[in-house]
C-alpha cells in the first residue's frame, strides 16, 4: 500500500495535478480499539507484532474495524466498559468489523461474547481466535490492497493517454507498477508436489546413488547428494528421464552434512536431575550466560532451584532423557536442611538451541526497595503449571531456617478466593516469577515452595526467594558475572 501511495504521488507529479479526491495515503490506515489500560504500542505487539504508526485521521477509510480483547479482559470487565463507554468509531454497513480475541473463556462462550458486542458495536461482529485465525483478517487487507492497485492502474492509463508512454517518469512508474502486479498475481511455478507418480519413484530410487533432500528454487530442481563418491557418476546420468521431463532445469548438489540435530530449551521446561526419571523433576527458571570477571568468554547457562539439583549434578531434559548440561553451584546441603538463598546455575551443552517464550529482553529487578513489589501483579512459567498468575501478597515474610534469617517473598493465587486456584504446584520448583513495569519485563524472585497456609495471613501461597541477593551471592563465591535476560 505504501508503494502505491508512492506510484500515486509519482503519477500527481508527471501530470502536476492531484487526480483522486481520496488519494492512498487515506487507505493507509484503519481504526483500532483496544482497552484502555494497554496503550497503542503493547495492544499493537501483542496482536500484530508489529510497532503501530499512529494517526490522527477520524475518518476511517479503509472500512476496517478491529477490535482487540487481550488475555487479561474478562466477561466482567467487558460488561462494564461496554456499559460505560461508546465506540470511539461510526459503523457503516460496509464496515468489516471483527474482534480478536486472546482469551480462551471468550474463544469457548462466542455467543455470550457476540451477544455482548453486538449491544456495543450495534450488530454482531466476526470473531476471531487471535492465535490461529488472523489469515482471515490479513484477507480482508489484501482485498483493500487489490482495490486500490485496480485503481492506480486505472489513474495510470489516464497518464499514460495524456503524456504517452514514451516519457522516462512513466516508463519508471509502469515498472514499479509490473513488480506489484507480480507480487499480486504470482507466476504459478510447478512445483514437487504437482510431480507424477513416476516422477516421486524416480527421486526416491537417487536414494541408492547418495540421494538425501531435493527442492525447488527459482524454477529449478534442486538435488543434494551426500559428497561425490569416489566412483565417478556423471550428473547428467544420475538423473531419469521423467525427471528431466517434468523438470528441465536440474542442479546437483553435493553436501558433507546436510542437517545438525538440535535440542531445543525453554524456561518453563521440565528439568531432570536425574537421567530417564521423568516423575522427578524442578522447572527451568531463566536462560542467561556467565563469564569470569577477567574474562570475556561466556557460557551459557540456565538456572533453578538448589533443591532441584546442585553443585555437580547433571542436568536432563527432553523426559529425562537428553543431557542439557552439568550444574556448577551450589554445593549440596546435608539431609535435614535447606538451602534457601541461592539459585541453582547449570552450564548448558554447546547443541543447546534456546527457545525464547517472548520476544525482547527481560531485566532483573535490581531496586533496594522491596515493597515497591507489594501487591503487585506477577506470572510465572512452570513445569508443572505452565503460565499462572497472581500477586504479591508479602514483600517482607522472613524464614528461621538457616543460619540467618531470611526475607523471602508469599505470592498469593489470581483467584485467592477460590479453594482450588493456585499460584504454583510441585514440579514448579525453580520457575522465575516476574512482573512489567510499563513494556518491561523484570525478574525478582525464584519459585521455592507451595502450599502456605496462614490464619487471616496468606491463603495457599507460594514462597519465592529473593533472585538479585541470589545472583550476587553466585557471582561473589564464583568469581563470576552472571547475566539472566531469555525468558
Amino acid at each position: 500500500m505504501k508503494e502505491l501511495a508512492s506510484i500515486e504521488q509519482s503519477l500527481n507529479r508527471i501530470g502536476g495535478k492531484q487526480y483522486s479526491e481520496l488519494p492512498v495515503s487515506d487507505y493507509l490506515s484503519f481504526k483500532f480499539v483496544y482497552p484502555d489500560y494497554m496503550d497503542i504500542t503493547n495492544a499493537s505487539l501483542a496482536l500484530f507484532d508489529a510497532e503501530p504508526e499512529e494517526q490522527d485521521d477520524e475518518d476511517n477509510k479503509s472500512r476496517i474495524v478491529v477490535v482487540y480483547l487481550d488475555k487479561e479482559m474478562t466477561f466482567e470487565m467487558l460488561k462494564e466498559i461496554t456499559s460505560t463507554t461508546t465506540l470511539p468509531v461510526t459503523l457503516g454497513e460496509d464496515v468489516y468489523l471483527c474482534v480478536a480475541v486472546h482469551s480462551d473463556h471468550f474463544l469457548q462462550d462466542c455467543n455470550t461474547l457476540e451477544s455482548i458486542m453486538a449491544t456495543f458495536l450495534g450488530r454482531r461482529p466476526i470473531v476471531l481466535d487471535a492465535d490461529t485465525e488472523m489469515k482471515q483478517l490479513y484477507a480482508r487487507f489484501k482485498r483493500l490492497s487489490r482495490q486500490v492497485l485496480n485503481k492506480i492502474e486505472n489513474l495510470y492509463q489516464n497518464v499514460v493517454m495524456e503524456y504517452g508512454e514514451e516519457k522516462t517518469n512513466v516508463q519508471v512508474v509502469a515498472k514499479r507498477l509490473s513488480k506489484l502486479r507480480q507480487l499480486n498475481n504470482p507466476k504459478k511455478i510447478k512445483g514437487i508436489k504437482d510431480a507424477s507418480f513416476e516422477t516421486k519413484d524416480e527421486l526416491s530410487s537417487l536414494r541408492e546413488k547418495g540421494l538425501i533432500g531435493y527442492t525447488m528454487e527459482n524454477e529449478t530442481l534442486v538435488l543434494c547428494f551426500n559428497i561425490r563418491p569416489f566412483n565417478q557418476i556423471s550428473e547428467d546420468s544420475m538423473i531419469l528421464n521423467n525427471i528431466k521431463r517434468e523438470f528441465p532445469k536440474t542442479k546437483v548438489i553435493y553436501v558433507r552434512k546436510l542437517y545438525s540435530l538440535h535440542n531445543g530449551i525453554t524456561s518453563g521446561e521440565k528439568l531432570h536431575p536425574l537421567r530417564n526419571k521423568p516423575d522427578r523433576y524442578g522447572t527451568v527458571g531463566m536462560i542467561g550466560s556467565f563469564r569470569p570477571k577477567t574474562g570475556e568468554k561466556s557460557t551459557m547457562c540456565c538456572i533453578s532451584s538448589p533443591h532441584v539439583i546442585s553443585a555437580d549434578e547433571t542436568a536432563f531434559f527432553k523426559d529425562a532423557e537428553v543431557l542439557l548440561g552439568t550444574c556448577i553451584w551450589p554445593q549440596a546441603v546435608p539431609n535435614h536442611e535447606v538451602n534457601v538463598q541461592d539459585i541453582s546455575v547449570i552450564s548448558l551443552e554447546k547443541r543447546i538451541h534456546i527457545c525464547r517464550r517472548q520476544s525482547g529482553e527481560v531485566k532483573l529487578f535490581k531496586d533496594s526497595d522491596r515493597h515497591r513489589l507489594d501487591k503487585r501483579k506477577v506470572f510465572k512459567f512452570g513445569a508443572t503449571t505452565d503460565e499462572t498468575m497472581g500477586f504479591v501478597c508479602k514483600t517482607d515474610f522472613v524464614l528461621e531456617l538457616g543460619e540467618t534469617p531470611i526475607n523471602v517473598f508469599l505470592i498469593e493465587p489470581y483467584e485467592k478466593s477460590n479453594e482450588e486456584s493456585t499460584f504454583s504446584k510441585p514440579g514448579d520448583s525453580g520457575a522465575v516469577v516476574l512482573t512489567k513495569f510499563g513494556q518491561r519485563v523484570e525478574a525478582f524472585s525464584m519459585i521455592f515452595a507451595g502450599d502456605v497456609n496462614i490464619p487471616e495471613v496468606a491463603k495457599n501461597n507460594t514462597i519465592a526467594i529473593e533472585l538479585k541477593h541470589a545472583v550476587d551471592k553466585f557471582e561473589h563465591s564464583h568469581g563470576t558475572i552472571l547475566k539472566l535476560n531469555t525468558l
